[in-house]
């Protein structure tokens, strides 16, 4: 329900605010229904054809999910934020730490980074409707245009190299 109040929040700029939710919260959000896919500010999606039948699915790593999965459940996991849109057309206001969204623009919010965290969330939850876990949420008002600049920034962040990344694994028995 109208209006969704997040509390202890942080404005970095006219457009973007930082803050701390939970894995129970996202799945009430997803129940509601608030939360959405729009492959205009995720990544592309993929051609999946049966049959005569063709679908657009968004593009998922298994082993990416499976992977943020186990390390949630089994609590290593370090939280970061998922990043949802407030679409255009919202109505919105900040004070005093408190992010309050009076209204939303076709009555969601777009997902537009951590898809693959919040599919994980999503299985665990399937199975356990009581786990809960620390979540980082980045709230942003962008346009298209920098929603997908943003996208584009994520994707670009300083790489190491495979080799250098797998020294850094805690769980390895090489390590």
């Amino acid at each position: 329900e109208m209006p969704i109040e997040f509390t202890n929040m942080i404005q970095i700029t006219d457009d973007q605010f930082i803050g701390k939710t939970t894995l129970q919260w996202l799945m009430k959000a997803k129940k509601a229904g608030i939360t959405n896919y729009d492959p205009n500010e995720q990544r592309a999606l993929r051609r999946v054809k049966h049959g005569e039948t063709e679908i657009w699915k968004p593009w998922v790593s298994a082993k990416n999910v499976y992977e943020i999965k186990e390390s949630m459940l089994n609590g290593t996991y370090i939280p970061d934020p998922i990043t949802l849109n407030i679409p255009d057309g919202s109505s919105y206001y900040y004070e005093n730490g408190k992010l309050v969204i009076a209204s939303l623009a076709n009555g969601m919010f777009n997902l537009d980074d951590g898809y693959h965290r919040y599919l994980a969330m999503s299985q665990i939850h399937d199975f356990d409707k009581e786990f809960d876990y620390p979540m980082e949420i980045r709230l942003v008002n962008f346009d298209n245009a920098k929603a997908n600049r943003f996208i584009f920034h994520q994707e670009q962040i300083t790489p190491m190299k495979k080799v250098v990344s797998d020294s850094y694994d805690p769980n390895s028995i090489a390590n």
